[in-house]
């Protein structure tokens, strides 16, 4: 809040997949609306532009807020979470941009709403929600939050381009904001269709050296396993102290740094690493000036041999450590301290393993074994997730609403075999629906699967 009142806060524009983040959303919290007996719900246009450019990490922020506030204020009924650009009212946008968007037809508005069945706020109250660390009586009863989520949500609305607007009703409240992006048509180009999935390592690749540090054990558990599976050995470290003792030892060419850590945090365990590596720079340079020459410290190997010897061969062989750092945090201004302390890359949680798969082999430079898919199926897919995603929900609602429950469910199992099973009884004059239901299931698309039903 002090960095939004001094003017130091500002967008962090990007492309990305809109439709994901909000599915993200529902998932995160379908557990907390089920634990208190309440019904979520994500609707959206079928039309809904799929990549867009905006804020995400503003974008993300204000939706969590609003559905955590309503999902807390809520004891019976429903929550639900509605997003439009065909129609916005002027009432959620900034007075400045309640005219039509001539500009361009790359630009777009984007309405959300988040509606409950709560007790609803009173009139008194209403002047109350977006006031710095002021918070209702149903706030004050909760015993959590400070009363700066709205104000914070309200302040990046207004930055891009909206504002909130708040009806309440003791049938239940509505809080709803518009936002202006731009369409990401051409991010789709860039978007390689599925390769297969991965086998192992190319038989030509040595093994490479893979530390994981990880305070929570079941991350640590989740990404070992995937690693080793795929022909890469791997060593953990539950905080940075760890992680720089098992760096000195072991020597691996690539650390997977979780910031936040108990002990030593990933901020800390990184300076260290790039210091130590200075240091043998620099001792080297001093012994062997020959071998260091022009050779800057921040692009510099890790010089110590097993024996403990320095020679060339050792030198242009050990390559300097590549550390990518994994956090919840998508904030421009983290992820610039995070740089800022030695790390290569930022991958954030939650994990999605295809993006650390392609992290991994862009810095290793090493290449992996597919599954490979036929051309054609491969072609269908990529057409399947663009021009004829509308199409093939509309296709689907002609199906049983049994069987739609049956496929989204072996999919969430990320079951490909009950998936075909299922596929067999479409009925001849459905055979759109089976090609592609089948080309989605062999290249592992569940979540895209789960997605369009859901729509349906």
């Amino acid at each position: 809040m002090s960095k939004i009142e001094a003017g130091k806060s500002t967008l962090s524009l990007g492309a990305f997949n809109l439709k994901e983040m909000l599915t993200t959303l529902e998932a995160m919290f379908r557990l907390k609306a089920e634990n208190k007996s309440l019904k979520l719900f994500l609707n959206y246009d079928l039309d809904l532009p799929e990549f867009i450019v905006t804020d995400e990490s503003k974008l993300r922020q204000i939706l969590i807020n609003l559905l955590a506030n309503a999902i807390k204020f809520t004891e019976t009924g429903k929550v639900s979470l509605e997003v439009s650009h065909n129609y916005v009212p002027a009432t959620v946008l900034a007075p400045e941009n309640q005219e039509n968007i001539h500009t361009s037809p790359s630009k777009l508005r984007l309405f959300f709403s988040v509606k409950d069945t709560g007790l609803g706020i009173t009139p008194e109250e209403k002047p109350l929600l977006f006031k710095v660390f002021r918070q209702t009586a149903a706030g004050h009863k909760s015993q959590q939050g400070t009363g700066l989520g709205l104000p914070i949500s309200e302040q990046y609305a207004q930055m891009m381009g909206g504002r909130i607007l708040v009806e309440s009703s003791p049938q239940g409240s509505c809080f709803s904001f518009a936002i202006e992006a731009a369409l990401a048509d051409s991010f789709l180009e860039d978007i390689t269709p599925p390769q297969g999935e991965i086998l192992g390592l190319s038989p030509e690749e040595h093994p490479c050296r893979i530390l994981i540090v990880d305070d929570v054990a079941e991350n640590r558990l989740l990404i070992r396993q995937i690693l080793s599976k795929i022909g890469f050995v791997v060593a953990e470290a539950e905080n940075g102290l760890q992680a720089i003792g098992l760096w000195q030892s072991w020597q691996p060419q690539l650390v997977l740094m979780d910031i936040r850590m108990p002990v030593l945090d990933g901020y800390g365990a990184a300076r260290a690493i790039r210091d130590l590596e200075n240091q043998a720079t620099l001792s080297l340079s001093q012994s062997l000036p020959h071998i260091a020459d022009g050779i800057s410290p921040n692009n510099s190997d890790i010089i110590a041999t097993e024996s403990g010897e320095h020679n060339s061969t050792d030198f242009s062989k050990r390559r300097r450590t590549v550390i990518i750092a994994l956090t919840a945090s998508a904030f421009q201004e983290q992820k610039q301290q995070i740089l800022a302390a030695g790390c290569d890359d930022i991958i954030i949680k939650p994990l999605q393993i295809e993006i650390l798969l392609n992290k991994i082999a862009q810095y290793l430079k090493v290449e992996y074994i597919y599954q490979q898919a036929p051309v054609e199926v491969i072609n269908s897919v990529a057409n399947t997730l663009g021009k004829d995603f509308v199409k093939l929900q509309s296709l689907l609602r002609q199906s049983p609403p049994e069987w739609l429950a049956q496929v989204q469910q072996a999919a969430a199992q990320g079951s490909d075999d009950m998936i075909f099973q299922l596929v067999e009884q479409v009925p001849p004059d459905q055979e759109e629906v089976a090609l592609a239901l089948r080309d989605l299931a062999r290249n592992f698309q569940f979540e895209k699967i789960i997605e369009i039903i859901h729509q349906v």
